[in-house]
């Protein structure tokens, strides 16, 4: 019982420590997060070109990009669950 308080104690600390950052430091997470974004969307981007350029090597250029089906579906359905995520990526395809 003891060892459970102690980790939901150390769990709230970190909990605590984690949303007294600096602004900073912060901002430069959003800037490291902007960036991770717009890396998933671009490779989407890229990928979905690639497959529509050649639809019977879908599988190959997958691979190429080292994903799976699921993965790339997965990626897929992540960026259409955010609407900022879809209009960049609707827009990465209208160039």
């Amino acid at each position: 019982m003891r060892r459970a308080g102690l980790l939901l104690l150390i769990g709230c600390c970190l909990i605590v420590a984690g949303c007294a950052a600096p602004e900073p430091e912060q901002a430069a997470q959003s800037t490291v997060a902007a960036d991770a974004t717009n890396d998933v969307v671009q490779r989407a981007v890229e990928i979905a070109r690639a497959i529509e350029a050649d639809p019977d090597a879908a599988e190959r250029i997958l691979e190429d990009h080292g994903l799976t089906v699921e993965q790339f579906e997965q990626m897929m359905y992540d960026i259409s669950a955010d609407p900022d995520l879809s209009k960049a990526y609707e827009a990465g395809l209208a160039e």
